[in-house]
């Protein structure tokens, strides 16, 4: 009798077990198809607008130096840099989204973000940057209508009780810079 019992208890913990496996592997399955609609952005503060950028955009993130202006350069530029070597051009957001400075202090010194083209590349001033965040995909998260934003804002999207506007780094350039954008 004792013998029975432990079969039916060993039969009942395979069962148990195989009901783990399954239910772990669900989740599992679940875990990669979320991971696989999450990206990285790297999230930062330009005047009053918080913006997201793909991380792998993003060359790198240095301390603002100074600028040097360049006659003649369109109003989004606001002159370029002198980074490890390189001379990139320094762009305004502010500008370009038509936002004003902000009204708070930054609680870092404002930064460069380096943003890298297929051909070129160019910074942009971050007054803060907030680091690297995985969002879900965006596209269903979509606030705003096409229309009523620049092309280079891909959508815009609630985030941490904030409109956060995803932007398109190529389009950026293409928009800026001048670059042309090839299929």
């Amino acid at each position: 009798m004792i013998d029975g019992d432990r079969e039916q208890s060993g039969a009942g913990a395979n069962a148990a077990l195989a009901a783990l496996s399954e239910a772990a592997a669900l989740t599992n399955a679940s875990d990669a198809h979320d991971a696989s609609l999450r990206q990285s952005w790297l999230v930062l503060r330009s005047g009053t607008r918080w913006l997201a950028i793909p991380a792998d955009s993003v060359r790198e993130v240095v301390l603002k130096n100074f600028i040097t202006r360049v006659p003649h350069a369109p109003p989004q530029m606001l002159g370029v840099i002198l980074i490890r070597g390189r001379l990139v051009p320094v762009l305004s957001l502010e500008g370009l989204l038509r936002c004003g400075a902000a009204d708070v202090a930054a609680p870092t010194l404002p930064r460069l973000v380096v943003l890298a083209g297929k051909h070129s590349e160019a910074a942009i001033v971050a007054d803060e940057v907030r680091g690297i965040v995985e969002l879900a995909d965006i596209s269903t998260q979509n606030q705003a209508g096409p229309g009523t934003r620049p092309g280079f804002v891909r959508a815009e999207i609630s985030w941490e009780k904030r409109l956060l506007c995803i932007l398109d780094p190529q389009q950026l350039l293409a928009a800026t810079l001048g670059e042309a954008e090839s299929p």
